[in-house]
């Protein structure tokens, strides 16, 4: 996960791409708006098998956070700068929605969602 910090009238996290040595590669480009969860493990199982685990985690952390928030711009992985590998899924980042930070919606209609109810 990536490490948040607040700054002056901003949140500054940590460079996950250790100044540069590693590039990060939203899943955009290879995702492209194609937010399905099977077809990212799909594409996964290709490109990346190691990433499938750590991805699986992320969505359960959005779960368990009510992050409605997870496009393919706000997460990706890593490669090396010099052969272009994958080295491993991006640290988790861009959480803004979770743990309902901008308060409830007004209208709620959703009957069966436990964190609303509770």
């Amino acid at each position: 996960m990536a490490e948040y910090k607040r700054g002056k009238d901003i949140v500054k996290t940590r460079d996950f791409t250790n100044n540069a040595r590693v590039n990060f590669e939203p899943a955009f480009r290879f995702m492209g708006d194609n937010e399905d969860y099977i077809a990212t493990v799909n594409i996964f199982r290709e490109l990346c098998p190691d990433c499938i685990g750590d991805y699986v985690k992320m969505l359960f952390l959005d779960t368990v956070c009510a992050n409605p928030h997870r496009h393919t711009f706000n997460f990706g992985i890593l490669r090396d700068v010099k052969t272009g590998d994958i080295l491993d899924l991006a640290s988790n980042f861009d959480n803004n929605m979770a743990l309902i930070s901008r308060g409830y919606p007004k209208n709620i209609k959703r009957k069966n969602d436990l964190l609303i109810r509770l």
